[in-house]
């Protein structure tokens, strides 16, 4: 199985262990909750190791390219039985469909489709942000009493607006890194991806709950043979919200300007959002 030490590391911090190809029984620690529950970006990486582990032993090192994520309930601090089971099989692509239950009742599912490596036409139209490095900034903490996970990723803002400022603004500009300092292969970057506060939080005075109910991220490159080690700066807008409904916007990028990521949420928004003035 071919496992890199960023997927190893997130597989330590979940009490992860291998039952069976493509099975894996796990836990999520309280201080990787974030509002009232486990981190949805963990819990996606979790499901995304068993889908690559499940792939693991085919011809060749399957890239993944989509995950698409489903959160269909809450999930609380018991053991979780996650199953990886390829539905669709090519010769230039896979199709892998994964289930996290909890107490026999799926709270996550996804499905990631993965393409085998050929030669062809490399390139990239998307620029990257201009931002200072990570060295030149300052840190931003996500308070831990409301959102626990924030004691594992350091945050330093690079530009956009601060969440819980009031701002015109619903974009957040940041360098992030787990505190770990794990490479960045798929199963980070899908953490990461989740790190930053909800897209619309720039706006609000007040904190209010907007937990996600589905979550696709694709990958720009090989990030499972070729991990980043290195801070990446993350870009996260609010594009819209209605009927109680948001859908933000993640980018991510390499110090260099590559495009390693982007991520779009939908977001259920509880209670009555508090704006400025």
């Amino acid at each position: 199985m071919q496992t890199h030490s960023g997927a190893i590391s997130l597989l330590a911090q979940v009490q992860a262990s291998r039952v069976s190809p493509g099975r894996w029984a796990a836990r999520i620690p309280r201080d990787w909750w974030a509002w009232a529950g486990p981190h949805g970006g963990l819990l996606a990486a979790v499901g995304l190791n068993a889908t690559l582990d499940v792939v693991s032993e085919q011809a060749g090192a399957l890239v993944p390219r989509a995950v698409s994520v489903r959160f269909h309930g809450r999930c609380g601090d018991g053991p979780l039985d996650i199953r990886a089971k390829a539905e669709q099989v090519s010769a230039s692509s896979t199709i892998v469909a994964t289930e996290v239950r909890q107490d026999g009742e799926v709270v996550v599912s996804s499905a990631t489709t993965l393409t085998a490596p050929r030669p062809g036409l490399s390139l990239q139209n998307a620029q990257g942000p201009v931002a200072a490095p990570p060295e030149d900034c300052q840190v931003f903490q996500l308070p831990a009493d409301l959102v626990p996970f924030g004691r594992q990723v350091e945050i330093r803002p690079a530009g956009g607006a601060l969440p819980l400022t009031g701002s015109d603004l619903a974009e957040m500009r940041a360098w992030l890194r787990l505190r770990t300092a794990l490479p960045v292969d798929p199963t980070v970057a899908v953490v990461l991806a989740d790190a930053l506060a909800p897209g619309i939080f720039p706006r609000l005075i007040a904190p209010v709950a907007v937990p996600t109910v589905e979550l696709t991220v694709h990958f720009h490159g090989n990030l499972r043979s070729a991990p980043v080690d290195d801070w990446v700066l993350a870009v996260q807008r609010n594009v819209s919200c209605d009927d109680g409904w948001c859908v933000d916007e993640t980018e991510l990028w390499s110090r260099g300007g590559k495009l390693l990521a982007q991520a779009r949420q939908l977001r259920r928004l509880l209670g009555a959002p508090a704006l400025a003035a």
